[in-house]
């Protein structure tokens, strides 16, 4: 149990960069739309490693149990339940692989992008230095000497569209992991429903905006959110002066250099002003920027652009209770061939405590 309250609520982000920015970043300052690919790509080939190692461990997993005609009435619903529980943890077993392959994927990718960029600027570096050498001789006219600044300012130009081509390559690729492993998430989602609702006493999150809630409610959301992430509400927090204004982030990590905001809301609309200035106080002090939000909740279009351009990393947890006021989870031992109302079918549309 505790490893898996760990694995829904950690108090640690595998996520941010490492500072690597590479030498020769100057050369391209100004010249380039798209922000360095600073991960660390152990990290990324570490998680597909240990997805890997979980999608080993509960493949194929089976239950043995002894026939015994003479078995209590409860004995049958019980082997049902935990038959259940073993189809999902076989079905999130095949989920696990694809996340390993896509995170190895991601790896190399990742990595082969980050040494191509380096090896474009050492070149880039390398002919402007030969070029500038050149122009010193005393014998080059002036007007050559316009004529090598102007090489030299298209060369490095060039250089910052070579790299902004590769980093939009890598998007794309991770973009398009993402989009491949999706329909396999909303398959481990239908699972959780169909065979775990019951033993969980409630139904998977779903995706639609919540509503019917006072200021009150929207407070203790915003507390309870801070604690699902992660972060102990109740430890005080930092102030920081950025654009004129002053913020507080919900976490400043100094030991990882990571700034972390969480929006348990609908939208980030009205947080989208505090989102960029936070942003912008962690580029500029070195750190990283991490927006934690609920699956419902949609990003504002300045929100998303700072996602785009490589600001903000946004992670997506159940941050919400998926129960209406009042009512609390109620788990319960299912009868064989148990499944949920024909209305509730769809993960996304289901809300409250399932019934027996």
């Amino acid at each position: 149990m505790t490893s898996l309250q760990y694995s829904l609520h950690p108090t640690r982000l595998c996520n941010g960069g490492i500072g690597d920015l590479p030498d020769r970043w100057y050369l391209i300052e100004g010249r380039h739309k798209k922000a360095w690919a600073d991960c660390d790509t152990g990290k990324i080939e570490q998680a597909s490693q240990m997805f890997g190692k979980f999608s080993t461990d509960f493949k194929n997993v089976q239950l043995k149990c002894p026939n015994n005609p003479d078995e209590p009435e409860d004995v049958p619903m019980i082997r049902a339940a935990a038959g259940s529980l073993l189809t999902a943890l076989d079905d999130v077993s095949a989920f696990s692989d694809y996340l390993s392959k896509a995170c190895h994927e991601v790896a190399d990718k990742s990595n082969i992008e980050r040494e191509t960029i380096k090896t474009v600027l050492f070149y880039c570096e390398l002919t402007v230095n030969t070029w500038k050498i050149t122009r010193s001789a005393p014998t080059v006219k002036w007007f050559v000497k316009k004529l090598i600044d102007a090489y030299i300012e298209e060369l490095q130009n060039r250089a910052g569209r070579d790299v902004d081509t590769l980093l939009t390559e890598l998007d794309g690729f991770v973009d398009g992991a993402i989009q491949q492993t999706g329909g396999s998430m909303a398959g481990a989602t239908g699972d959780v429903q169909l065979y775990l609702a019951p033993l969980l006493g409630r139904y998977a999150r779903q995706g639609y905006p919540t509503s019917g809630r006072n200021l009150f409610d929207n407070i203790r959301a915003g507390r309870d959110g801070e604690a699902r992430a992660g972060l102990d509400p109740t430890l005080p927090k930092r102030a920081v002066y950025v654009n004129g204004r002053t913020r507080i982030p919900d976490r400043i990590d100094d030991v990882n250099r990571q700034v972390t905001e969480v929006k348990n809301t609908n939208d980030t609309q009205r947080s989208a002003q505090q989102i960029h200035d936070e942003a912008d106080w962690a580029a500029q002090n070195g750190y990283t920027m991490t927006l934690i939000v609920d699956h419902r909740t949609q990003l504002a279009p300045d929100t998303q652009q700072l996602v785009n351009e490589g600001k903000v990393t946004v992670i997506r947890e159940e941050l919400d209770d998926n129960l209406p006021k009042g009512q609390s989870p109620a788990p319960f031992i299912p009868k064989p061939g148990w499944g949920p109302p024909r209305t509730n079918t769809d993960p996304r549309g289901s809300t409250g405590v399932p019934v027996p």
